[in-house]
Parts: structure tokens; sequence; C-alpha cells
């Protein structure tokens, strides 16, 4: 069964706030999500988001968070009595997008417990925020197990969607090539932007989801210029790797069409 993650810019905002404070360390969040379930999909939606305060912490450090669970227990009384999802967050300060193998072992130490509360095995997730607001989400099983979360989708002004890297969700070709731009860039897409052989520049949406255009110049006089690489499978590779000096500050390497994280 698919499960994705949905809430508002709102409580977007509010995790953010609580999960990345001044000091630079990790923080943790606990959020109530109601359900809504189909034949094959499970969708968890933000209610009430709980911060953990920082004096519940016994150890916050830029690379892991322990916290008392005992804030856990009116929470998890109120989300047993009314069929609610238990959703964990906490930030990655230092920009990793993955869970870290002190995530695998919390997760599988606090979340058998959550289901003990619980009347049904319907999943329960973990999530980590980055810096630049994307999550990455998974749902835990009774028994310790991981499944990536399919999508994350973030309601407000503008719409955020981040999908799990092997999710199969239905994709246009990966790189185009085009004369002009479209007015709307698609996130799955890199655009090669030229005349003929000729290329001039690639354009693309940030991976980090916040969805600023990125132009990345192929002319040979330009500074700074990448190199493209076009493969036979229609993906693409860029060197040297792009790193935003502002705003996400997002950086990383596309090598075959994959995006790969700089820690």
């Amino acid at each position: 069964m698919k499960t994705s993650l949905s809430l508002t810019a709102d409580q977007l905002e509010q995790f953010k706030t609580h999960l990345f404070p001044s000091d630079g360390q990790e923080a943790v969040a606990i959020a109530l999500c109601g359900r809504r379930v189909g034949d094959d999909t499970h969708r968890l939606l933000v209610r009430e988001i709980v911060p953990v305060p920082y004096e519940y912490c016994s150890q916050r450090a830029p690379d892991r968070v322990t916290w008392s669970t005992e804030i856990l227990v009116p929470f998890l009384q109120k989300a047993a009595k009314d069929n609610l999802g238990i959703l964990k967050i906490h930030g990655h300060p230092e920009e990793f997008p993955q869970h870290s193998i002190v995530d695998d072992e919390a997760d599988r130490r606090l979340f058998p417990s959550i289901y003990g509360w619980m009347d049904d095995d319907y999943p329960h997730a973990s999530a980590i925020m980055l810096p630049s607001g994307r999550i990455v989400g998974r749902t835990v099983s009774p028994k310790g197990e991981f499944e990536p979360l399919s999508a994350v989708k973030v309601v407000g002004d503008e719409l955020h969607f981040w999908y799990a890297e092997d999710s199969n969700e239905d994709l246009p070709e990966f790189a185009i090539k085009v004369e002009e731009l479209p007015n709307r860039l698609h996130p799955n897409c890199v655009y090669l932007a030229g005349e003929g052989a000729y290329l001039w520049y690639v354009a693309m949406l940030c991976p980090c989801g916040f969805r600023a255009t990125l132009y990345l110049s192929l002319m040979p006089e330009g500074r700074p210029r990448w190199h493209l690489t076009e493969h036979n499978d229609g993906t693409i590779t860029l060197h040297p790797s792009v790193w935003r000096t502002k705003d996400c500050r997002s950086h990383f390497f596309l090598r075959q069409g994959l995006v790969q994280w700089c820690k």
C-alpha cells in the first residue's frame, strides 16, 4: 500500500520554525494526522502539531536528537480514540537528505510502542526536514520495517510535491530540447535550450522542492559554465556540481538523470 503525507504551507512553516532553531542543533516534533484510506493508498493529513520542547531533549547535536517520549502519552491516547496517525519529524540542519543509522535505531525503538496503543495496523510515519523545507518521509511498520512515503504534498499559495525516489508516478521525458522554455517547467524534466545542435543553457527547477528556476550556462565563454553529457537512455550528466549560494543553498550533482546530494 502506498502512503502519502499532506500538510498546509502554514504547517510547513510551523515545523521549520521549531526544527531549525538558531543554535544549529537537531530538534523534533510530533503531529497527529487524519487518515484517508483507499483500496491501495493511504493518506496522512497533518491536523495538530506538537513541538517537543528543547528542554525535553537529553541530547541535541547537529546529527542526532534524544528526547523523552513521555510527552507522547496524552497524544497517543487521543490518536487511539480518534483513529489518528502519528508523524514524528525532526530536522537535519546539515542538509543530509536521508534517514541516518541513528534515525533507524530510534524509529525501531519508538514505533512498536506507538502501534501498541492502537487497535489497528494502519501506518504511522517518520520524516526528516531539510533547511530548504523539503520533507523526506517513510512509514515504519510494527516490526520496524521502513517504506518510503510515495509523496509529500504541501498546499498553499503554491503547491509543492516531493516524491520518493522509487515512486512509480508517471513522469514525462526527462531531458527535452527546446528553443524557448515553456511558461511552467515540470519538476521532473531538464530543459536543454538551444537551436539545432547548438545548446545555450540547461534550465530546471531546483530539486529542493521550492521550484526556483536554475539556469546553467553551456556557452564556452560563460562563467560559470557546465559541461553536458547526453546518454542513450535520454538522461544527462552535468559537470561540475550545482551549488546555490543563496536561498535554499542546495548543492548537488546531476549524474545520468539522478540528483546526488552533496553532504
